[in-house]
């Protein structure tokens, strides 16, 4: 995990982004972990208590690239831990699809926005080597 952002989305609904690698693409595959369980779990009582889990999986992928996603929600103590949840929804990488109830989700490959002073790291990581 890279980063996570949480803000509030459209009236009475949340977004949550979480990327996961910076250098897809470039030095690593473009695809999700097929083994791997990537989850967002909420405090909805104002941060006491996690009692809210997605659970966001992937499927290998096809020859093309393309993974099924599926997104299911565990609620009070199935939050803490586990793969299990009630689905919200399933589709495919590269398409927005329903999570019910008006949710939607997508997941994909995006550009990240990091932005550095090359000149300053490069002479951060001389000052490390020097020691």
């Amino acid at each position: 995990m890279c980063d996570l952002f949480v803000f509030p989305g459209a009236p009475g609904t949340t977004t949550q982004i979480l990327t996961v690698n910076p250098d897809a693409g470039r030095s690593s595959a473009t695809t999700f972990r097929p083994d791997a369980l990537y989850g967002f779990v909420v405090a909805s009582d104002g941060g006491t208590r996690e009692d809210i889990a997605f659970r966001v999986t992937f499927t290998k992928p096809d020859n093309a690239g393309n993974q099924q996603i599926h997104v299911p929600r565990a609620d009070g103590a199935a939050a803490g831990h586990g793969t299990e949840g009630t689905l919200l929804g399933e589709g495919h990488t590269g398409e927005v699809f329903s999570q019910g109830a008006g949710g939607v989700a997508w997941a994909g490959l995006v550009a990240d926005p990091f932005t550095a002073d090359g000149l300053a790291l490069a002479r951060f990581l001389q000052g490390l080597a020097e020691g």
